[in-house]
């Protein structure tokens, strides 16, 4: 009886190792999946319309800022502080053929969260909108960056490469297109301000 209950025993020990180096093997399969999804990137093209068009953008802002330089000079370096904030950006400094990888997304929604909304909009460029016309506008990018950066942190992107990368892309274009529509409207702003 003393010897069946220590083959049981070691049955049921046995059987516990197995699944553990089973749990074991299908973690560190997961984490190669992982680490090869994170190494998937979407190259820059300078053909894209929103990456063309922020350029734009902050050329264009760039060359108006001049013409208030003599009216109001408060204006003016509250303008020249948001197109050193434009220039720094992540998607200002990518030249076309550059390769962004899954974190560097992660990078570039951050810095229009941090520095480009609370940064050139709230602290900046808030104080021209005097009648809150472009609120909504501002709270859809600032929900759509939170949406983006909560997608970031919570999504462990463990999909097969395919899948991966078409969500690489479609992040990158929701970054980008977050980046134009942001430049449009301080252009717009810019260009209709009255001060």
């Amino acid at each position: 009886m003393k010897s069946l209950f220590v083959e049981y025993k070691k049955i049921v020990m046995y059987t516990i190792f197995g699944l553990i180096i089973i749990l074991s093997s299908y973690t560190i399969i997961i984490n190669i999946y992982h680490y090869k999804s994170l190494n998937n990137y979407v190259v820059v093209s300078d053909i894209d319309t929103n990456y063309l068009k922020y350029m734009n953008n902050v050329t264009k802002f760039e060359e108006n800022i001049n013409k208030y330089g003599t009216n109001n000079q408060e204006l003016f370096l509250t303008l020249n502080n948001v197109l050193g904030i434009l220039k720094k950006s992540g998607i200002f400094r990518l030249v076309p053929n550059t390769k962004i990888k899954y974190q560097e997304l992660y990078q570039l929604n951050d810095y229009f969260i941090e520095d480009l909304i609370n940064t050139g909009w709230v602290a900046n460029i808030k104080k021209l909108d005097t009648k809150e016309k472009y609120k909504n506008q501002i709270d859809f990018l600032v929900n759509n960056a939170k949406y983006l950066n909560n997608m970031f942190t919570k999504n462990g992107l463990v999909l097969y490469d395919d899948i991966a990368r078409d969500k690489i892309i479609d992040d990158y274009n929701l970054i980008l297109n977050n980046y134009a529509m942001y430049s449009s409207i301080i252009l717009e702003l810019i260009g209709g301000y009255n001060g």
